[in-house]
Formats: C-alpha cells, sequence, structure tokens
C-alpha cells in the first residue's frame, strides 16, 4: 500500500473532522467581521439580522442577531465597529470566556494584559477589565459586576469598546 492510501486510511479511520466552536475575538464572530456594512452582515445573516429601530443618531447604529441571542451589533459611520454579548448569550469569547464567568478566570487567562478600570455604574469591586492588541487597535472588554460575575463582553475597535452605553 502507498503512503497516499496509508494516510487516506488513517483519517477516516479517525472519523469525520469536527468544526472548532465560534468563539468572539477582537476581529468578530464567524461570518461576522469587524469593519463590514450593515449590508454585508445582512449578506452573511440574511433574516437573523435587524437594525433596530429608532436605534439610530445617523452616524451610530446598535443591531440585534436573532440567530445569537444575546448578542447587539453596533455600526459607527456605516461600519461594524463592536460585537457586544450580553446576559442570555451561549457563546464565549477568545480564551473561552462567557458571560456569567467569574471575574478570577478573566485575570487568569488574560493576565497582566488586562487594564482594570472602575465601573461607571456599579460600587466596585465591579470593573472593566480590557486587552487590546497594540497591533490591530482592537480587543475585548469584560464588564464585570460587584459580584464579580461577567455581565457583558465587547469586542472590536478600542474606541467602540470603551464606550459604556452602547452608543454613548
Amino acid at each position: 500500500m502507498t503512503k497516499l492510501a496509508w494516510i487516506v486510511i488513517a483519517a477516516l479511520a479517525a472519523g469525520p473532522a469536527t468544526a472548532a466552536p465560534l468563539v468572539l475575538t477582537s476581529d468578530g464572530y464567524g461570518p461576522i467581521r469587524i469593519g463590514m456594512t450593515p449590508a454585508k452582515v445582512t449578506a452573511k445573516m440574511g433574516a437573523g439580522f435587524a437594525l433596530d429601530p429608532g436605534a439610530s443618531d445617523g452616524a451610530c447604529q446598535q443591531a440585534s442577531v436573532k440567530r445569537y441571542p444575546g448578542m447587539s451589533l453596533m455600526f459607527q459611520s456605516g461600519r461594524l465597529t463592536r460585537i457586544s454579548l450580553l446576559t442570555g448569550s451561549r457563546i464565549a469569547a477568545g480564551r473561552g470566556v462567557k458571560v456569567g464567568d467569574p471575574e478570577a478566570k478573566v485575570r487568569r487567562l488574560y493576565g497582566t494584559g488586562l487594564k482594570v478600570e472602575p465601573h461607571k455604574y456599579e460600587a466596585p469591586p465591579a470593573a472593566y477589565l480590557t486587552a487590546i492588541e497594540a497591533r490591530t487597535g482592537r480587543g475585548i472588554k469584560f464588564s464585570t459586576s460587584e459580584k464579580r460575575k461577567v455581565e457583558q463582553i465587547d469586542a472590536g475597535e478600542a474606541g467602540a469598546i470603551a464606550l459604556v452605553e452602547g452608543c454613548l
């Protein structure tokens, strides 16, 4: 038998390849990529995507993704700049952190690369834990509660994830 035949037999014996689960990163989530226009997101998501009516000030729009409960998108000047995971989301961020996970998990996985700031609306120890990639200017922010649980995860452009009230 040839070497190629053995490789094929080994691959068949191993079973079908399983796709890696999708995770939220500073670049996007699956087919949804930071920098896309609403039209491109619609082309990728079809009926599962809708700009929220009345959620626009002309320069900034919020959107929901029906396919992914608990996910929100933010468009600034016609481009996707942030993807947020809120209560109800079962999606993990790049290193496996999900909404509801303990703050200690974020600190363990991201270490000294985190910038820690006080939460704008909750008392300490609630905080924002942010990791920005210097090379891309994108990052991920974890908003934690007074109970030290992740309440929200924002990923995308640094300026967009810094906003604490959607488009504000």
